[in-house]
């Protein structure tokens, strides 16, 4: 099975949004022990930098998935 530019073109697209996360991770690894305050209304939680990054990029990839799916 051959695979289309298209396709190629999302692979090395998902592969490179991959490798910025992972600097992105890398870098903010010094402060990853102090917590960072997210207030929502009236819901506040303390995350360290370790695990809000990965989270908010997953969110971000979930609703990028959702909002291009054809109806």
């Amino acid at each position: 099975m051959a695979m289309t530019p298209a396709r190629k073109a999302k692979i090395g697209g998902a592969i490179f949004l991959c490798l910025l996360l992972l600097i992105l991770i890398f870098q903010n690894m010094s402060a990853a022990t102090s917590p960072i305050t997210i207030r929502i209304f009236f819901w506040e939680a303390g995350l360290p930098p370790i695990l809000l990054i990965p989270f908010v990029f997953l969110v971000g990839m979930i609703a990028g998935y959702v909002l291009r799916r054809k109806k």
